[in-house]
This record gives C-alpha cells, structure tokens and sequence, in this order.
C-alpha cells in the first residue's frame, strides 16, 4: 500500500512542477525583418534582437537604461539579463522561430520573471523621444495565458508584435504599417 501511496505523490508533484514550468512550453517566438526596414535604409541593415524574460524592477531598469547603454560592449545590465540574440543583416533575412528550449526560459525562470523583453539595436532617431520603439515589454502573465504563438516584426524604427507570422521580407510584404510619429 506504501509504495502507491508514494506513487500519487510523487505524480501530483511531477504534475504540479511540469504545470509550472509549461506555461512557457506551448508556443513559439518568431521574429522577422519587414520590407519596411530594407526601403528605409536603403539595405537590410546588421541588426541584434535581444529576448530575455526579467522581473519588473530589471525591466524599468532596461528600459531606463536605453538601447544604447544596454547594448554597448561593457554591459552589465545586458549580461544579467542573459538574453537569448538573434541577429538579421543582408545576407540573413529570413525570419527565426524559437522554441522554450531555444530561448532560455530554465534560467530565466529562476529570476521569477513577469516580463518579456525584446530590444533591437536599430539607430536612435529624433523621433524616438516620446517612446523609444526600440524596447518593447510584454506582461508575461497577461500574454501567456492565451497559450498560441507570438510573432514580431522589426520595422525601421521598432520592434512590434505582429498579428501573422513574419515571413521572408525579399519573398512576400511586410505585416508593418510605417507610422509618422
């Protein structure tokens, strides 16, 4: 009798941790480049996109912090916040789908994160002083819940989430509408 007793709990356990650990199992994160970018710049330009799940006080302090000063070569934000980098240019434009395993999330969950944020290292433009584009952060618990995939597009000047999956900018057009701000 001892030895199912020993079974249900280990499986109510077993089920109580996979429950935990798979509300960030059941999607995929797909990132890609509009056309938008390539007609802006005359060229689809170098570019990092930085994903990292955080709690809210090291998102502030992201966001706080700015682009440049998280992306320069001595920093210590971009180092603790671990991320997971994707890179476009020229020759790479197809769009990169990641999964769970791809991204991180076992280290990430270890800070208790309630914050997904993205940074794209695109230059800093005049009109970026209301809202820099460039950091975009999304609420965990509020976006995860709804358990389907998430799909960003990196315009000339911001990162947004994007209805349909992104698809090769030099095959088909762009799911960003270029905003004068």
């Amino acid at each position: 009798m001892k030895p199912l007793k020993y079974l249900a709990q280990f499986l109510l356990l077993a089920g109580v941790l996979l429950g935990l650990d798979s509300c960030y199992k059941h999607y995929l994160i797909t990132i890609g480049i509009s056309k938008a970018l390539a007609d802006y710049y005359n060229i689809y330009p170098s570019i990092e996109v930085d994903i990292t799940a955080v709690p809210s006080s090291m998102a502030d302090e992201i966001k706080t912090a700015g682009v440049e000063s998280y992306f320069a070569p001595d920093s210590r934000l971009r180092v603790e916040a671990a991320p997971y980098t994707v890179r476009f240019s020229e020759e790479i434009t197809a769009p990169v789908t990641l999964t769970y395993r791809e991204l991180g999330w076992r280290k990430w969950v270890k800070k208790k994160p309630d914050k997904l944020v993205l940074l794209v290292n695109l230059p800093y433009s005049a009109e970026m002083k209301s809202a820099d584009g460039r950091i975009l952060t999304i609420d965990i618990k509020e976006r995860f819940i709804q358990w389907q995939d998430i799909y960003f597009e990196i315009g000339p000047k911001q990162i947004a989430e994007v209805p349909e999956k992104p698809v090769d900018p030099r095959r088909a057009r762009s799911n960003i509408i270029p905003t004068n701000k």
